[in-house]
């Protein structure tokens, strides 16, 4: 029992492995009882056991996908990136999701309350990184199965990046990342001619910047 002043103290309750209603007492030292019998319940402690993504985009709006167990509602519900929280959905017993604030670049520590703040779970850690941009595609015409070069900013290692050539087809080509500013994808479309060219990544955002370039087969 931690006494915080004249009318509040704190007690850590016993781990329980399904809910359970039991009886609360507070003692002194010498063994006086203080209060008269409570009952509470407990539940069993919510555990983290996937979160995903791993990183988004430093404008926010990330749906942040959190697996585990023992999830349930016993007050405000939320996720903490760092100082800046934001509410969270309970989906169900193993699921539940926040979507991720505007924040600047940088790792950011993650955890998640179910009981208004009153316990802390998880010890998860988000990447917010700058936006992915294309400046420029070359060769502007190419054969089917030749690589394309693109120049930009943002490229990372650690994202996959997919080029999507035409509109509706599904041809897309996954891209190899050379550095921050280069990476290249070979060519693969089903339709000829003069096409769009959009880089995404593997969530299926679209980089910024998409080019045109003539594809013959």
């Amino acid at each position: 029992l931690e006494v915080i002043n004249g009318t509040h103290a704190v007690c850590k309750s016993v781990a329980e492995a399904k809910p359970s209603s039991v009886a609360l007492d507070i003692f002194f030292k010498d063994a006086r009882q203080i209060s008269d019998v409570t009952n509470i319940t407990l539940y069993p402690t919510p555990l983290i056991e996937t979160v995903s993504p791993t990183s988004g985009l430093v404008y926010g709006g990330t749906t942040l996908v959190v697996k585990g167990r023992n999830f349930r509602k016993l007050g405000r519900s939320f996720c903490a990136f760092g100082d800046i929280v934001v509410e969270a959905n309970i989906h169900s017993s193993i699921h539940l999701s926040c979507v991720t604030p505007e924040i600047a670049a940088g790792n950011v520590p993650v955890k998640f309350s179910l009981d208004n703040g009153m316990t802390m779970i998880g010890n998860q850690s988000f990447s917010f990184v700058q936006p992915i941009v294309l400046h420029s595609v070359s060769p502007k015409t190419a054969v089917n199965g030749t690589d394309l070069f693109l120049t930009g900013k943002g490229f990372r290692r650690n994202v996959t990046i997919k080029c999507s050539f035409g509109n509706g087809h599904g041809d897309f080509s996954l891209a190899k990342v050379v550095s921050s500013t280069r990476a290249s994808c070979p060519v693969v479309a089903r339709t000829f001619g003069y096409i769009g060219l959009s880089v995404v990544t593997s969530d299926n955002m679209r980089i910024s910047g998409a080019k045109a370039a003539e594809i013959y087969n």
